[in-house]
Order: structure tokens, then sequence, then C-alpha cells
């Protein structure tokens, strides 16, 4: 089902023009973007209920078909993080002040930043919930630690609590 919400949601694309469009882009990121959060929410809880540890394992397959399912010719939506648990999120140099910037103050707004004519940005800040302790905070189980270590050797993505800035879902839109 969440396939082909994505498929239908990327198709929708419009003609981005002018810096008057960004209201237009931003409100289409927020389409976009809220798909593929639920998308992501829906494969967590399915790899929850598997355990914790098998829960790991789960996200960590099933995630990466979501964020290749998100591309098109124009539209790319992903992840990224300050402490990033798969080095493929990595964030481009640009990214680095803005995950800086919400770190610091927690801010909780999406931001719209322009990088070109025809080329846009949309980052959705993530914060750390209840759920997200059990692989994400400051006391991970030990067999769950080490599955992460297997699968994420770079893993940075520990030590948090609960409310704590965690990073972006973005939307990138480029003609």
């Amino acid at each position: 089902m969440y396939k082909v919400l994505i498929i239908i949601t990327l198709s929708l694309s419009m003609k981005i023009a002018t810096a008057e469009d960004e209201l237009s882009f931003k409100k289409q990121a927020e389409i976009k973007v809220n798909i593929f959060m639920k998308a992501l929410k829906k494969e967590l809880k399915a790899g929850l209920k598997k355990g914790l540890v098998n829960g790991v394992e789960h996200c960590n397959v099933n995630v990466s078909k979501i964020s290749t399912m998100t591309k098109d010719d124009k539209w790319k939506i992903g992840r990224t993080s300050h402490k990033l648990r798969n080095q493929k999120n990595s964030p481009e140099k640009w990214m680095l002040s803005y995950l800086d910037d919400y770190k610091k103050n927690k801010k909780k707004d999406s931001s719209v930043v322009k990088l070109g004519k025809n080329h846009f940005f949309y980052l959705k800040p993530l914060y750390v919930g209840g759920v997200c302790l059990g692989c994400h905070g400051k006391k991970i189980a030990p067999k769950v630690s080490k599955k992460i270590k297997d699968l994420y050797p770079e893993d940075q993505a520990e030590g948090f609590g609960l409310g704590d800035f965690r990073g972006f879902v973005w939307a990138e839109y480029k003609e």
C-alpha cells in the first residue's frame, strides 16, 4: 500500500519555477515527507513485533527499500543526522549549519532552502520519542547494541535522550 502511495505522490509533482513557488514546494514536500514517515513508522512497528534485536535487522533491510521508492526525476526524499547510524545518510555540507542550529536551538519548524533556480530542499526536524530510545538511547541492551554494531560498524546514533534533536527528514526538488 505504501509503495502505491509513494509512487502516486511522486507523480503529483508540479513545476517549480520561481521563488514565489516556494510555498507550493513546501506543501508538496510536506505531503511527500509525511507519506515517507508513515511508511518508515509502519516498518518500525513491523520490526518491533519481532523483538528489538530482530527489529534492527528488519529496519535495516526494509527502510532502504522505502528510500529507494521515493526517488523520481525531480524529487528525492531521505534522512540525515549529526550522529549517523547509516553512512549512506550523510548530510550534504550545506546541511551541517542547519543541523547545528536545530540541535542548539531545538527548533520545531521545518525549513525551506533554495540552492538554485528550481532547486529546493525541505528540512523537517526529527526529535527522539520514547520508542526510539531502545536503539538510539543512552542505555541500549547489549544484544541490541551488538546487532547494531554488526549492521552499522560506524554507528554514532546512540546516546540520545527523550526529546533530543535527532536529525532531519528532507525532500529535494531539482529540475
